[in-house]
């Protein structure tokens, strides 16, 4: 996606959650815009003090099982909400494995939070902070009384796993061992999203590559069921 939609694509976003929190103020649009544009980087550190500290604040949360798992803030990046991800069972580790996922070279610099701010945020206080390096956006004290923030930033890709993530961690917290299973056909993006999954679950990945049914076994019937090109039994015995 060019920058020119990119852009386009949060000033859309924007204005949605302007409709959804009216009690928001230019100082929270410019941390929405800071978001949309420079992802989660600027925050990460060494994966357990991430997952203690969301840990702690999640702890003082009651779960929530309306509030939306995400909201997107651009075509990169979305929120993760923590009250819903408590009631979903995802744990602490696995937030902080999806934030180190999520963690890449950001497209845009401080400069352009800066500009994009100056056109759709009228009214903010001195814009020309945002360009310090040491600086950070905060919500204003309206927004957290009214709704409470609690999120962390990951990258929007997760959001496709909305349904899927929490059946893993339910599944996860009942079974020693987790098998989770991706199929799709060829360039749909399976070994990157193992990767994302595995950095989250701290799990090894397997390619089932490396177990193709014997030519012997590839008889029509196990050809025609989903899979059936894969050495199951081996897969499961090793």
């Amino acid at each position: 996606m060019n920058p020119e939609a990119f852009e386009q694509q949060v000033r859309s976003e924007l204005e949605s959650h302007r409709k959804r929190y009216p009690a928001a103020q230019p100082q929270d649009a410019v941390k929405f815009v800071f978001q949309a544009l420079l992802g989660v980087g600027h925050l990460l550190g060494e994966r357990d003090a991430v997952a203690d500290f969301i840990d702690r604040e999640t702890r003082a949360l009651t779960p929530d099982p309306e509030e939306p798992l995400f909201e997107r803030l651009s075509p990169a990046w979305c929120r993760l909400n923590l009250r819903r991800a408590a009631s979903e069972g995802l744990t602490p580790d696995m937030i902080a494995g999806m934030m180190l996922a999520s963690s890449c070279a950001p497209p845009f610099a401080r400069e352009d939070v800066l500009r994009l701010c100056e056109t759709l945020v009228p009214g903010a206080a001195d814009l020309r902070e945002i360009a310090e390096e040491d600086w950070l956006p905060s919500h204003s004290p309206a927004y957290r009384a009214a709704y409470r923030p609690a999120y962390r930033v990951v990258s929007a890709d997760w959001m496709a796993l909305a349904e899927a993530l929490p059946a893993i961690a339910r599944a996860q917290a009942g079974m020693d061992r987790l098998l989770v299973t991706l199929d799709g056909p060829c360039a749909s993006g399976k070994t990157t999203l193992a990767r994302s999954l595995a950095q989250m679950l701290r799990a090894p990945v397997v390619h089932t590559d490396e177990f193709v049914v014997p030519h012997a076994q590839k008889t029509p019937e196990r050809l025609a069921i989903p899979g059936g090109n894969c050495d199951a039994e081996r897969l499961a015995a090793e």
